[in-house]
């Protein structure tokens, strides 16, 4: 049964823990802002780390006792004291795995397992907390590697945008891409310099890059002609880039979902992915999924794409599996299992 408040509203306490307040930790927070009476509590790494950890640790000692839940957006540094605080109070404690927790590149020193410490305090948060809800199976799959001794879900993402129907007359031969890339990190993670490389090789398609900061774009250069460079867009102001793609593409060397892939899905884009992470669930039959690095299939892939008749299946498929609707009714009921137990 539910704990009354003293509000006389009936709603449990959560606390609410994240460290950028990105598209889809924001859904997370609308939502449960519906069931619950939510406190936020922003983890700022961007300040000294020493003082943001003792901060986080005294406020915590004094304030977490109040709450009925906690939730936690990633497990790295931020995730260690509320599920240490979560256990010693006898409160219960959500994990998101959203992904670079999860993951390990050393040459771009990318994910929380590429340093020793942040990959203890990973693991020790996905071990200790009540239940980690992973936003794809392929994240499922690696928290259970990671540590089998663990409670854990699938919870795909949730797109949240507003969409409409578009017609094959608005189409364009077009190749779009989004993502924010602001240094040469993400450049290479989310795969631009694959995406260039492709535009340089097949010049009949325009190829549009969204979401570049303009100082990185200078450290570029010249770029190929038939490429066009925006920087970062409001979430609002991106729908014209998705009616006029005919082909979205993604082709990152790592990405454990894929939010932009699922938004050009909306919009009955074409997706074109690499063969990583959790990019081929996210797709399945509706694109093409790339699995060798070489410049010729990366082509190959994107002009069946252009060749592919358009039509509703890639904006079926998002909107059975991705929109936060369907995000919202199952985090909910998980939540809800909870308090029953």
């Amino acid at each position: 049964m539910r704990r009354k408040e003293k509000n006389g509203t009936g709603r449990q306490k959560l606390l609410f823990v994240y460290v950028v307040l990105s598209s889809f930790v924001e859904g997370d927070l609308k939502i449960l802002r519906k069931a619950y009476d939510v406190t936020v509590y922003h983890y700022d790494n961007r300040r000294n780390s020493l003082c943001s950890v003792a901060r986080q640790f005294f406020w915590l000692l004094f304030n977490l006792w109040r709450f009925d839940k906690v939730y936690v957006w990633f497990g790295d540094y931020h995730s260690f004291f509320p599920v240490v605080f979560a256990r010693l109070f006898g409160k219960r404690v959500f994990l998101v795995n959203g992904g670079y927790d999860v993951c390990r590149i050393r040459k771009l020193k990318y994910g929380s397992f590429s340093n020793p410490v942040r990959g203890w305090i990973a693991r020790y948060a996905m071990r200790h907390c009540t239940l980690n809800l992973s936003v794809s199976e392929y994240v499922w799959r690696k928290v259970r590697v990671i540590t089998r001794k663990t409670n854990s879900v699938l919870l795909y993402n949730g797109v949240g945008i507003s969409y409409a129907p578009v017609s094959p007359e608005e189409k364009r031969d077009v190749v779009l891409t989004v993502g924010l890339i602001d240094g040469r990190r993400r450049f290479e993670v989310k795969g631009i310099d694959r995406f260039l490389a492709v535009a340089e090789e097949l010049p009949r398609y325009k190829f549009v890059i969204v979401g570049m900061d303009d100082g990185f774009r200078r450290e570029l250069g010249a770029l190929p002609g038939n490429v066009e460079v925006h920087g970062p867009v409001e979430q609002e102001r991106l729908a014209p880039f998705y009616k006029e793609a005919r082909v979205y593409c993604q082709l990152s060397r790592t990405d454990v979902f894929g939010m932009s892939v699922v938004e050009g899905m909306l919009y009955n884009c074409v997706p074109v992915v690499t063969n990583v992470g959790g990019l081929p669930e996210v797709v399945g039959d509706t694109g093409v999924v790339v699995s060798e690095n070489r410049l010729d299939t990366l082509s190959g892939a994107i002009r069946r794409a252009m060749e592919r008749p358009l039509s509703d299946r890639c904006r079926q498929r998002a909107e059975k599996n991705f929109l936060l609707s369907v995000r919202e009714r199952k985090l909910l009921n998980i939540l809800r299992a909870y308090e029953r137990i």
